[in-house]
């Protein structure tokens, strides 16, 4: 679990301290983790809270057979962490079903980012960037009671998930590397499938509420791109840069939550919740498909997102 710095756990807990706001309504589920999924005829949800995990973003490119001193892999790790901002509301609702929308945007911190380049046949060369994550969403969902304790859902959800890579601490040859940039875009459209159980609410009670979404396979495309003044060696060839763009059709997602909240006043709830969430995304990339340049060489990607979050909410019904 990531072990947040100083400031951000004072951040944190001031958020915490405020009460993020949070309505609900009947049949929602929020994916991110936060509001539950009994509500009034009405609301309109928001929910803040502090999200980290070490090395929560993992974003490798690997090839075999290549020809001696091309690049075999090359990584980028950095850690995440930063502020969730999510909101929630009801469209429709008919017992037992219910339909809901949704998104939510992460101000993800600034990081140092780890590249890692191993060379076929030679030692591996490593070099800091400083990362500039940001992340958003947007989910719409048909949920369904099967129980007062126990709504299942279906829904779809669109994530995006990109990176600017600045001040790189070498150039690999070229003094500090100043000529040399990097960046990268993921977008996410996947199905999923989920529950939620918990007690049963009453109008001024404690409602505890524990949740799990998720789908075996990520559906999307990715772009990275990555110039080089020094050159790298790709295929047995010097080239500029290292481009890679495609779509993606492997992988999975997964988000965990639990929730408490209690009902202060009429019309009003108070909850906070903690919350886990990964997401695994891979594909084939002929890096030389898009650029003449380039020679036709086949890179495996694999992308991983992890976090945990802590957060709180206010509800406020009508």
């Amino acid at each position: 679990m990531f072990r947040p710095s100083f400031y951000a756990v004072i951040l944190g807990a001031c958020l915490l301290a405020l009460v993020p706001i949070s309505v609900t309504a009947q049949g929602c589920y929020l994916p991110v983790g936060g509001p539950g999924c009994y509500w009034l005829p009405g609301g309109v949800s928001l929910s803040t809270g502090y999200f980290g995990h070490r090395t929560g973003a993992d974003i490798c490119f690997s090839a075999s057979n290549q020809p001696a001193g091309s690049v075999k892999e090359l990584r980028q790790q950095f850690d995440l962490q930063g502020i969730a901002l999510d909101v929630v509301a009801p469209v429709i609702g008919w017992a037992p079903f219910g339909v809901t929308v949704g998104g939510g945007y992460s101000f993800c911190f600034n990081e140092p980012s780890r590249e890692t380049i191993q060379l076929v046949g030679s030692s591996s060369m490593t070099r800091d960037w400083r990362a500039e994550p940001q992340a958003g969403n947007l989910y719409a969902a048909l949920t369904m009671a099967f129980h007062p304790a126990l709504t299942g859902m279906v829904g779809i959800k669109y994530d995006n998930f990109q990176s600017n890579f600045v001040s790189p601490g070498s150039g690999f040859g070229a003094a500090l590397g100043t000529l040399d940039t990097a960046a990268m875009s993921l977008n996410a459209v996947t199905p999923y499938l989920g529950l939620v159980y918990g007690n049963v609410p009453s109008p001024l009670g404690l409602n505890i509420q524990v949740g799990v979404i998720g789908f075996p396979v990520v559906l999307g495309w990715v772009d990275y791109r990555e110039t080089v003044a020094a050159t790298l060696n790709v295929g047995g060839s010097n080239v500029s840069g290292f481009p890679a763009s495609n779509n993606i059709g492997q992988g999975y997602f997964m988000d965990a939550f639990a929730d408490v909240s209690l009902t202060a006043v009429s019309g009003i709830q108070l909850g906070a919740y903690v919350k886990y969430n990964t997401m695994n995304a891979e594909s084939e990339i002929n890096v030389g498909e898009r650029n003449g340049n380039i020679p036709m060489v086949m890179y495996k990607f694999e992308f991983q997102k992890r976090s945990w979050g802590v957060g709180g909410r206010m509800s406020v019904f009508f």
